[in-house]
């Protein structure tokens, strides 16, 4: 049986408990979602978020929302946190392979007889 952490209904799954939760308490945002949403503000603030995070985002939130109605899980907690940290890490605007490649070859001495031109 999963217990609701805002009302105390108990359900028989945790699927129930995700629907009861749904319509009994639209508005909830738990400790987890409040963290989370604090966490983009933040990077929104810093202009690290782009539209191509967006499934990034929708991940987060919902494993925050999940985490807030069973907080028991621990497989569900590495998944969090992966996915936080795949979230702050992320930098498409450069740092990736391909431009520390380019940055390498762009540093090499010129090539050429400088006498010539």
């Amino acid at each position: 049986m999963k217990r609701c952490l805002v009302c105390g209904r108990e359900c028989k799954s945790a699927a129930g408990l995700a629907a009861h939760h749904r319509k009994a308490h639209p508005k909830f945002r738990g400790r987890n979602r409040l963290a989370v949403e604090g966490m983009l503000a933040e990077l929104t603030r810093q202009e690290r978020i782009e539209p191509l995070d967006c499934a990034r985002i929708q991940v987060l939130r919902s494993l925050a929302d999940q985490l807030d109605m069973d907080p028991s899980n621990a497989q569900m907690w590495r998944t969090y946190n992966d996915a936080i940290e795949a979230l702050v890490t992320a930098d498409d605007d450069g740092d990736d392979a391909f431009t520390k490649l380019l940055e390498a070859v762009n540093s090499r001495a010129p090539v050429g007889d400088k006498t010539q031109t």
